[in-house]
């Protein structure tokens, strides 16, 4: 009919300014370097984080910092933020109402920021954050951004403190790796692209289905297509996966040495997937297998299986592939037996009569 849905990081909508940044975090340990925290808390920031936020920082001690303070038109706390940057005892600058303020995020170690758009910014820039949900819709937001490795949810800011805050600081101040990790995981989930892939949505041109690893950026569209119902019917587990299951589920597997993701694309939009897991035993690696209703009709599960399996074996160290089949799921069975898998058993599983379809390369 003409409609669809660009949903995910992929399609998110930056200002220019936020596209072609390098990443940028150090490695420096000692104390004696001068690390530069930016504090932002939007337009109004109704709570007085500003204020807050540069009083926590004074409590840090054995670090020296630099504070920049971003201040949004229509903040009204100018005496709690001025009384806060007087007792600091660390430099404060402060900037008001910014037309361009990707310039001093990148200019950062760390953010200390609301989990509104501005997350999705630093994420791009690959500037670790702490983030405080200050709106209801802002809650799952930092919840998910914790559990992806991009950001740090302090929690409900009703319940921050100062010195909550500044022990939170501290420790990742301390943790170079981590405010890398961070950082990597911010721009790999946000590549600043957004707006070049909804204008190709727009003008029919969307381009040619790729291959390729997945990513954190996968991480929306893989839920989507799990909890699609046939593939729910297709699996032993048939409930419906709850977001935050899925996000610490795709994250572990991301991780893991012992399993391969591989995602079929066009434009940003996932068409399929098909991931490899290393048995215990290292005998071989089993397969799952998903094609949205968008990439069906395509040929695209035969490919994903043609141009990935033998890859699978070489990187995962297998002598070849398992695929476990419900015995009624005809166009899988076919699917494989077309790429050269063979039968070796059948059985039944947890209610299901399964053929079990082994290939060596």
């Amino acid at each position: 009919d003409g409609v669809g849905l660009l949903l995910g990081p992929q399609y998110l909508l930056l200002r220019h300014e936020f596209r072609g940044f390098q990443i940028r975090h150090s490695s420096e340990t000692t104390p004696s370097k001068t690390r530069q925290i930016i504090v932002t808390f939007g337009g109004c920031d109704g709570a007085n984080w500003t204020a807050r936020a540069i009083a926590a920082c004074s409590l840090i001690t054995n670090f020296k910092l630099e504070i920049v303070a971003v201040i949004g038109a229509g903040n009204r706390h100018q005496e709690a933020i001025k009384s806060a940057i007087d007792n600091s005892s660390y430099q404060v600058e402060t900037y008001y109402d910014v037309k361009n303020i990707s310039a001093l995020m990148n200019k950062a170690d760390l953010a200390i920021t609301a989990s509104g758009t501005t997350v999705w910014e630093l994420a791009a820039l690959g500037v670790p954050a702490l983030v405080i949900p200050v709106a209801d819709n802002q809650r799952q937001i930092a919840e998910t951004l914790d559990m992806l490795g991009v950001a740090q949810n302090l929690g409900w800011h009703e319940f921050m403190t100062e010195d909550k805050m500044a022990t939170a600081l501290q420790a990742l101040l301390a943790d170079p790796a981590r405010q890398a990790a961070m950082a990597t995981a911010g721009h790999s989930l946000v590549d600043g692209d957004g707006e070049a892939r909804v204008i190709r949505e727009l003008r029919g041109n969307p381009g040619e289905i790729e291959l390729r690893s997945a990513s954190l950026a996968d991480v929306t569209a893989m839920w989507n297509l799990a909890n699609r119902p046939e593939v729910r019917n297709n699996s032993f587990s048939p409930e419906l996966i709850p977001f935050s299951s899925h996000v610490r589920w795709f994250v572990a597997k991301l991780a893991n040495p012992n399993c391969r993701i591989t995602v079929a694309v066009r434009n940003g939009q996932l068409l399929g997937q098909i991931r490899y897991d290393r048995l215990a035993n290292g005998f071989a690696a089993e397969i799952d297998i998903a094609v949205a209703p968008t990439g069906r009709g395509q040929g695209l599960a035969a490919r994903l299986l043609n141009e990935t399996a033998a890859q699978a074996c070489r990187a995962l160290k297998v002598p070849g592939l398992l695929a476990t089949v419900f015995a009624d799921n005809q166009a899988s069975l076919q699917l494989f037996r077309r790429a050269g898998f063979a039968e070796t058993g059948r059985s039944n599983r947890a209610g299901h009569e399964v053929v079990t379809m082994t290939w060596q390369p």
